[in-house]
């Protein structure tokens, strides 16, 4: 893995998006379908799409950020069955929330 950069703080930062960058595509459009994006660019784990709101991740000291996060999927089919729609529908929206909540 590459040499981490570090900010004023002292705490890891990726480096600039390049212009060109994809960002996150616009909420209206929801469920959505993404891009494809590398999973990894040159053994280095890639940048997620920038968010619509241009706001960056919180900084957070290395030590406190977790290794993995767990994200318990339930509920979806039920919260599309309360509105009508099928339950497909639900685990697409779900799917939406979930990519929200990964790519910022």
């Amino acid at each position: 893995m590459a040499t981490k950069r570090t900010g004023k703080n002292g705490y890891p930062q990726l480096p600039p998006a390049p212009e060109d960058y994809p960002s996150f595509p616009d909420k209206s459009s929801w469920p959505v379908v993404f891009p494809e994006l590398p999973a990894r660019t040159n053994g280095r784990f890639a940048r997620p799409p920038q968010h619509t709101s241009k706001a960056s991740a919180p900084q957070i000291p290395a030590g406190q950020v977790p290794n993995h996060v767990a994200v318990v999927m339930d509920g979806n089919g039920r919260w599309a069955t309360q509105r009508g729609l099928g339950r497909t529908e639900g685990h697409k929206m779900g799917e939406a929330v979930l990519i929200d909540i990964t790519c910022g």
